[in-house]
């Protein structure tokens, strides 16, 4: 059964952990998280993956961020990389109608993004970023059978920002 309509069904449910190290400094700050999961229980054949029973459609059972900032007087730069592991995606069948499994790479974002404040007046800063530096471009899965193909990430982007905070 695909298509885009809701349904209430039977139960599902995940087990896992999290783990998150965190370091602030008043020059460094660094934030670590990983976090996993598996399947405890899953009665809707939509959201499995044919042949790992401890997966779910579209989603990722290992995840990796991190976070980090140096501060350098008026300057601070804030480096971050977030990974996934392997996900899946049945969006379409083959000729017998039988939903073919694509299995998708891990996925690695690093972005950048460096701050200057009090840039020749108080109050003005000036930033620049790069998301998605590599052009990993990572899909965005359906976690069910949807019937459509994954949409496309929005692949590397260039951000500069000009803010002016006003003494109250």
């Amino acid at each position: 059964e695909a298509g885009d309509a809701y349904k209430n069904f039977d139960k599902t449910g995940t087990r896992g952990f999290e783990l998150e190290y965190k370091f602030v400094d008043k020059k460094f700050n660094l934030h670590l998280n990983y976090s996993f999961y598996q399947v405890a229980k899953n009665k809707v054949n939509l959201y499995e993956v044919p042949g790992n029973a401890n997966s779910l459609l579209g989603l990722p059972q290992h995840k990796l961020n991190m976070y980090a900032q140096l501060k350098l007087k008026n300057l601070s730069i804030s480096p971050s990389i977030a990974w996934m592991g392997k996900r899946y995606s049945n969006y379409m069948a083959d000729a017998n109608d039988s939903l073919l499994v694509k299995e998708f790479d891990p996925a690695f974002n690093l972005n950048l993004f460096v701050r200057y404040e009090n840039l020749l007046v108080k109050g003005l800063t000036l930033g620049a970023g790069v998301y998605d530096i590599l052009d990993q471009n990572p899909p965005f899965l359906q976690p069910y059978f949807g019937g459509h193909a994954p949409y496309p990430g929005g692949g590397r982007e260039i951000l500069f920002k000009l803010e002016y905070f006003f003494g109250l």
